[in-house]
């Protein structure tokens, strides 16, 4: 009787591979986690920081009594996606990159108005 050592062997690198594989498997997931988590961080920060931003904005504009018809006028912006970002329902505009460049042309507007 003559064995081989592919054929001795073969089922012993099948486990291994299938092992093998499921620590990589196991290790991206991991990896895939903690990328999420710190991706999720970051955005929480800028949100935070982005929310500070048009709330500031929004006390200026009441305070010196810019009306939303005239930034909706001069950005082309619609009233509903103004009153959208003052109520700080972001969620409601539409995706990027409008959602980016209506934020700033509603800050930049009351930033830099002159009555």
């Amino acid at each position: 009787f003559y064995v081989n050592k592919k054929t001795l062997y073969l089922p012993s690198l099948i486990a291994l591979n299938k092992i093998h594989f499921y620590i990589n498997y196991m290790s991206l997931n991991n990896l895939t986690d903690k990328i999420d988590e710190s991706l999720n961080k970051i955005v929480s920060i800028s949100d935070q920081s982005l929310i500070s931003k048009i709330k500031a904005v929004k006390e200026l504009r009441l305070s010196t009594d810019i009306e939303l018809k005239a930034i909706a006028m001069k950005t082309k912006i619609s009233m509903k996606n103004l009153k959208s970002i003052e109520n700080l329902e972001l969620e409601k505009l539409p995706r990027e990159p409008w959602r980016h460049s209506f934020i700033n042309q509603y800050c930049e507007f009351i930033e830099n108005f002159d009555e």
